[in-house]
């Protein structure tokens, strides 16, 4: 997975697909480099407001059993794809309907997406050049539809072999990086050297 914590608190709708967005391309490239897909899409939200009753005194007096995580309300939501995938597009598509079905109106401190249920690709079907492709828009209460898998993913392993070859800002999508306040200190799957 990948997450961020802000540095304010956030409301604009804007910020926080970028930082889907960015998310999402990043688990998808380690997906690709590791060689898995997953079929599980999970959104974490951490709200900015304290939990009631919860203080940072516990944290202040050195108590280490209190935590971040202890202070502020967290939600999670999750959907399984129709079919496993490490397109960076469909992920996003599935974190933000994830985001709008949770309808918050209270800023938030922390986003973050997962890709779970991870496995080893069959071989793909030869595509067919000439085949409809559905362009499906989702409606407010429908699950995201693939667009077509194969093709988002074949572009992604492109976009992975230029970011190889030129540098990791090479080629992006024209959407602002959220940054990282704290940097995970584990190596994640996939994750380049």
């Amino acid at each position: 997975g990948e997450e961020n914590t802000f540095h304010d608190d956030v409301t604009s709708r804007e910020r926080i697909s970028d930082a889907l967005t960015v998310h999402s391309e990043a688990i998808a490239g380690r997906a690709r480099r590791a060689g898995y897909v997953g079929r599980t899409v999970t959104i974490k939200v951490k709200l900015s407001r304290r939990k009631p009753g919860k203080t940072s005194a516990a944290a202040a007096r050195g108590d280490q059993r209190m935590s971040a995580h202890d202070l502020f309300p967290q939600l999670s939501r999750q959907l399984e794809l129709p079919a496993p995938t490490a397109d960076a597009n469909e992920i996003r598509r599935a974190a933000l309907f994830l985001w709008e079905r949770l309808a918050l109106t209270e800023p938030i401190r922390l986003i973050g997406v997962t890709l779970s249920k991870l496995e080893i690709p069959r071989e793909r079907a030869q595509l067919d050049l000439f085949a409809p492709r559905a362009l499906a828009v989702p409606k407010p209460d429908a699950a995201p539809a693939p667009v077509t898998a194969t093709r988002g993913e074949q572009l992604g392993r492109a976009l992975d072999a230029i970011s190889d070859r030129f540098g990791t800002g090479a080629v992006r999508r024209a959407v602002e990086d959220p940054g990282k306040i704290t940097v995970s200190d584990k190596r994640k799957i996939g994750e380049k050297d």
